[in-house]
């Protein structure tokens, strides 16, 4: 994870906190102590979870470290094979899932195949895009009464 991206979520969490009714669109939970070291594409991800150890993002979800195992079972429905691939949150109820080969992750919405072409880049990138920056407005369905799309716009970040 680069500086400035640690930098961004230390400032969304100092601001989160000055705000008492953040608890319902917004929290950057502690970072863990324990970084696990399986897959070296999911580096970014598990760099994620040492920095904030879960999170809720206006419609985006992110699964903790402990929430992981619990969450794998919705998987079956998209594929047959579902090894090489870790459901680690979700936006507006539809899995993201993280390819453990490629790094990749994809939203798996109901009654759509999986297509290689429509990822969300890697890790960093889908922070960086869609949690902190101008495409959340293409997950979310309203972003001018979305109070985590106005969390942005007052920091500045979209």
């Amino acid at each position: 994870m680069n500086l400035q991206l640690k930098r961004i979520i230390d400032q969304v969490k100092e601001a989160l906190a000055q705000d008492h009714d953040s608890i319902i669109y917004g929290q950057l939970n502690s970072g863990i102590r324990y970084i696990p070291s399986d897959g070296s594409h999911l580096r970014q991800y598990y760099d994620f979870l040492g920095r904030s150890n879960g999170a809720r993002c206006g419609v985006i979800d992110l699964w903790s470290y402990e929430e992981l195992n619990k969450n794998q079972y919705r998987m079956t429905s998209w594929m047959n094979d579902v090894s090489d691939w870790l459901e680690v949150g979700q936006i507006l109820y539809e899995p993201v899932v993280i390819n453990r080969s490629s790094g990749l992750l994809y939203i798996l919405k109901d009654e759509e195949e999986l297509e290689e072409d429509k990822n969300m880049g890697e890790w960093d990138n889908f922070l960086f895009n869609y949690v902190f920056g101008e495409k959340y407005r293409s997950v979310a369905p309203v972003v001018d009464a979305d109070d985590w799309w106005l969390l942005l716009k007052r920091l500045q970040y979209v």
